[in-house]
């Protein structure tokens, strides 16, 4: 009887992955081919030609038990999972990953913190013979979460480099660019070998920005006591010029479904007079992933928030009302403004819709309120709105300390911010991040630079980031504890 092994290499693709060029194509088959000799060679679309089966089913799960009926016998058997084309299959990594997966017995095995693209999962036959019809999830999340069902083999190898969120798998525009710039430098490349490409090519990891937070008006109806220049008398709105030569440039560079747009800074985007027509606008470029609105909600009527929903693409819109308080009292020794009545009455008139988009309440975690957060959780159970609590940020000390936990990063790689987004003011200038968010210190123009010389212009920083010279930059980041907050 022959001893169970991997009887075949699937490459599954996403439906809009987009098509690969032909050297990653190429690679991808040749690195599957050495990594697992004699295993049949199977694709989810026509991406690879003749160099291996095209699947005829619908869906990862029918895909699957196709490639099993087809070279699996022993319940043991499994097939090396590629979720697109790995142009860096690690075969030292593969071939500890496949003793592993055997030596245990595990039905499903894959790496928690090596990147998407080094190392295909292993799936047994008798898995994949217990898989629902349907999956509503990633095939890892539901193994995960049914962990107690399934025998599990989660492997990890150094170096651990998650805080970068790479990903080298090729299933998405991003990637591909990544991938393609790693050729360039290192065709050959290993996963022993990526901390030093990282450290040494690190504009490679930022092609694009990825979120895009752009103040379209500095004009608010509140002047929080937790945001800097309150009281400034600055009256701002983005001239359309500028937003439309922004929208052009994310329509003809940025990556399928790659950015994600806050409307938000710190003015009040409801009294941006064209706000309805930019989220037309964003909702319908195919590059845009998900858009966010966070507003004071004074003028958050309920025909309004009707009407964002019947825009195409609203299941990609997110409306986050900043809060903070159900105290009356509260709300106005922090806002600078007695409106939560009005404010309180739209979330009344939101709270039991149903809408494609998402609400969501937000909540300052702050010592003024602290005592509130139970409260406030309990008033949105079961409503349309999710409660989230958002960190408290002093803006580096431009602001009174209020935080009610030190939230500090213990250890400092490099500053997500500066690796993926762009901040654009009422003013129209881009700072080096928004820590900065008067532009003040260093900025750009867009009316004098692109978007692209902008994003260039901040590679050095980045760089400087990654290698741990923060005090090249031109700002104080190490007294900054917003480094890890994830946008969007």
């Amino acid at each position: 009887m022959r001893a169970a092994d991997v009887r075949a290499a699937f490459v599954y693709r996403l439906p809009d992955a987009g098509m690969p060029g032909a050297a990653i194509v190429e690679r991808a088959i040749r690195s599957l081919k050495e990594a697992c000799p004699g295993a049949a060679i199977f694709v989810s679309d026509e991406s690879a030609g003749s160099a291996a089966t095209v699947l005829k089913e619908k869906g990862l799960v029918e895909q699957l038990r196709a490639v099993a009926r087809a070279t699996l016998s022993d319940e043991q058997d499994s097939i090396a999972l590629c979720f697109d084309y790995y142009a860096f299959l690690d075969p030292t990594l593969y071939v500890e990953a496949r003793r592993r997966h055997f030596e245990f017995l595990a039905q499903y095995s894959y790496s928690e913190n090596v990147p998407p693209g080094f190392l295909p999962d292993l799936i047994s036959k008798e898995l994949i013979e217990q898989l629902p019809e349907e999956l509503n999830e990633d095939l890892r999340s539901f193994v995960f979460r049914n962990i107690d069902r399934y025998d599990a083999e989660l492997l990890y190898f150094d170096p651990d480099l998650r805080q970068h969120r790479l990903n080298l798998s090729g299933a998405t525009g991003r990637s591909r660019a990544l991938v393609e710039s790693v050729l360039q430098h290192n065709p050959e490349l290993r996963y022993s070998q990526l901390q030093e490409f990282v450290s040494a090519h690190p504009e490679s990891l930022r092609p694009y920005p990825s979120c895009i937070e752009v103040e379209l008006t500095s004009r608010s109806p509140v002047t929080p006591v937790y945001w800097p220049g309150a009281k400034s008398a600055r009256n701002a709105d983005l001239p359309s010029d500028l937003l439309e030569g922004l929208l052009e440039d994310v329509e003809k560079n940025a990556f399928y479904r790659d950015v994600s747009f806050i409307f938000g800074g710190l003015g009040e985007p409801l009294l941006y007079d064209a706000l309805d027509d930019v989220l037309e606008r964003a909702l319908g470029l195919p590059a845009v992933r998900q858009v966010y609105v966070e507003t004071f909600a004074s003028g958050l009527s309920s025909g309004r928030v009707q009407a964002w929903d019947g825009l195409g693409g609203s299941d990609r819109l997110n409306v986050i009302v900043r809060l903070n308080t159900l105290d009356r009292k509260r709300y106005a020794s922090l806002h600078g403004a007695d409106m939560l009545p009005a404010v309180m009455e739209h979330v009344e008139g939101l709270k039991n819709g149903t809408y494609r988009l998402k609400l969501f309440a937000e909540m300052l975690r702050i010592k003024d309120t602290d005592d509130e957060v139970g409260a406030f959780f309990d008033y949105f159970e079961k409503s349309a709105f999710t409660p989230i609590l958002q960190k408290f940020n002093t803006y580096l000390g431009a602001v009174e300390q209020r935080r009610v936990a030190d939230l500090t990063p213990l250890h400092r790689d490099f500053c997500w911010h500066l690796a993926r987004d762009l901040y654009i003011t009422a003013d129209g200038r881009s700072p080096v991040c928004k820590q900065d968010p008067f532009a003040k210190r260093s900025g750009l123009d867009l009316r004098e630079h692109s978007i692209e010389a902008i994003w260039t212009a901040g590679q050095k920083n980045h760089a400087a980031s990654v290698r741990g010279e923060h005090e090249v930059i031109s700002m104080p980041c190490l007294e900054c504890d917003e480094w890890y907050t994830f946008n969007a």
